[in-house]
């Protein structure tokens, strides 16, 4: 019996190693490419309504964009929209420039 026991074990161990590593493939998976992000988020940048023409990924929202604080959460907002996810203030009070904001959606799982 002990040994029935311990196989059974083992299989379901098995299988709940398999599930988690089919769980974890598929979140890797769901992760834009860093090129299609960088797209994204700069696009919706520069489409801000009171964003400059030349408008780098580099650029500060704050100092050269001459965005204040709210239009920033406001800009952290619309990116969210684009990346089907919802940015905590939190978080949107740490977009200083386009970069920024794209390493956020890149690092995040559920960016789509």
């Amino acid at each position: 019996r002990t040994r029935i026991a311990i196989e059974m074990l083992a299989t379901a161990s098995k299988r709940v190693f398999a599930a988690s590593r089919r769980q974890l493939s598929s979140v890797s998976a769901s992760c834009l490419p860093a090129s299609v992000v960088d797209a994204r988020v700069f696009q919706v940048v520069a489409y801000f309504k009171s964003v400059p023409a030349d408008v780098t990924p580099q650029s500060l929202f704050v100092g050269d964009l001459g965005l204040d604080r709210l239009q920033v959460r406001d800009l952290a907002r619309r990116l969210g929209e684009e990346f089907c996810v919802d940015v905590p203030h939190a978080e949107a009070d740490k977009f200083i420039s386009a970069e920024t904001a794209a390493g956020f959606f890149k690092a995040h799982p559920k960016a789509r």
